[in-house]
């Protein structure tokens, strides 16, 4: 543990020293997403080093940079930390750079500076750039609910004409009247006969079944009206649908991450997600964020791994909003074009900025010093500028509408009906062979 150092920079100004020099202070630092913290540029770069150099400009403090040989923020381990977090726990160094998000578990070693910055979390995965098949697309224009009181007026129909059906029969054999058709007609017959002209007229079919009279002509003529309604509001919107086919998102939210099976979970090592998401599911297994702990894939990886993990592996991983935009942006000025793609997540917002040792004399300086730069809007000005070009790439709607040819699992579900219809009337051909045959050997 080495004693608390005062800083007192030999020049009078500040200015970072190449190693650990009397009266500059040491600084922890670790990889972020690049926006942030940078170390593999020299000097070290990003939004968060930027306003550690401003602060230690106004103050006139020196200080050395220490990168954390394991480069993570920290978790605890057997009642000690390590990372950054240990080594500020240990005293090997005055503060850490962070950011660090505020935290209870790690107040009991850590002070915090007032937060720089409030973000909220993301699921970063791999953007989805061409559509897929879908086997059910002939059932998309109507919602489920509209399928159903489709197939229900169809059924109505169907009974009120079979009915109207028997009644006119009736009536006409009362009267002594003939329908000029040889042989007798059944009851289940005249009824069946009711509903196949209702399905006859909602396909667009021949109507010889009708019921008859003015009744059955008047019933058929809005029967007719509505199929024909219900028809075209179908064909315009399949036709929407094959035009303007849209990308199907793999999840919007924590609840349909939950219920995927496509995606696994990560998160950057060291991060606060892994104790939260374990800590739920113990307690509270129901929830939907402890669920997420049954979705972790592996060991988390290290910061400067993770967007390969995310590109080349099913794996969606949860960081934060920072994190997102700057990996984002980063991969975007690589490469040209949007690659990663993020969803909002509903879990707590969280609160960034430097961590000390327990009472250490710097705080309260710093402290007064963060602030200030804090009401200047620095902080944020200085991100916006590392991640003005991830933009495009959080736009929702970016890149989700292409002109596409149909393919074979687009009809698969059509085929599907189709072959269950022919299986239907294979059992009705069976049935009706059956019947003939024992009516025959009882004449």
């Amino acid at each position: 543990m080495r004693p608390w150092t005062i800083p007192h920079s030999p020049t009078g100004e500040s200015f970072e020293a190449p190693s650990d020099t009397p009266g500059c202070i040491s600084v922890a630092v670790f990889p972020t997403a690049p926006a942030l913290v940078n170390l593999d540029t020299k000097p070290y770069s990003g939004a968060h080093v930027e306003v550690f150099r401003i602060i230690m400009h106004a103050l006139k403090w020196c200080y050395n940079f220490v990168a954390v040989p394991d480069r993570t923020v920290g978790m605890e381990t057997n009642g000690s930390y390590n990372g950054a977090t240990g080594m500020v726990q240990r005293r090997e160094v005055d503060m850490m750079l962070g950011p660090v998000s505020v935290y209870l578990y790690r107040s009991e070693v850590l002070d915090y500076a007032p937060a720089f910055f409030k973000i909220d979390n993301y699921y970063l995965y791999r953007r989805i750039t061409s559509i897929q098949p879908d086997v059910l697309i002939f059932t998309k224009p109507f919602m489920f609910e509209v399928w159903v009181c489709v197939l229900l007026s169809v059924l109505i129909v169907g009974v009120v004409a079979g009915l109207l059906g028997l009644a006119v029969s009736r009536f006409i054999a009362r009267g002594g009247h003939t329908t000029g058709r040889p042989g007798s007609v059944s009851k289940i017959d005249i009824g069946s006969r009711g509903f196949m002209w209702a399905l006859q007229i909602f396909l667009s079919q021949d109507s010889k079944h009708s019921p008859g009279w003015k009744a059955g002509r008047t019933l058929g003529a809005f029967w007719l009206l509505v199929s024909f309604m219900i028809g075209a509001m179908y064909k315009c919107n399949l036709s929407a649908i094959l035009i303007n086919d849209k990308i199907k998102l793999p999840f919007s939210t924590d609840e349909e991450f939950v219920s995927q099976k496509d995606y696994k979970l990560t998160w950057i090592a060291g991060q606060i997600y892994g104790p939260y998401f374990e800590g739920i599911a113990k307690t509270e297994p129901k929830h939907v964020f402890g669920k997420l702990w049954a979705l972790r894939d592996g060991n988390p990886p290290l910061t400067a791994d993770v967007v390969d993990r995310v590109l080349n592996e099913r794996v969606a991983a949860v960081v934060p909003s920072l994190w997102s935009k700057s990996f984002m942006a980063d991969d975007f000025s690589k490469y040209g074009n949007c690659r990663l793609a993020s969803v909002k997540s509903n879990l707590v917002p969280l609160y960034m900025t430097f961590g000390y040792p327990k009472n250490s004399p710097l705080k309260n300086a710093m402290d007064l010093m963060s602030l200030r730069v804090i009401e200047t809007g620095l902080p944020d000005y200085l991100l916006k500028k590392k991640i003005w070009n991830s933009t495009w790439c959080t736009k929702t709607d970016n890149n989700l509408s292409e002109s596409r040819a149909l393919t074979v699992k687009d009809f698969l579900g059509i085929f599907l009906v189709y072959g269950i219809g022919v299986a239907v009337a294979s059992v009705v051909f069976a049935v009706e062979v059956m019947t003939k045959r024992s009516a025959r050997r009882q004449q």
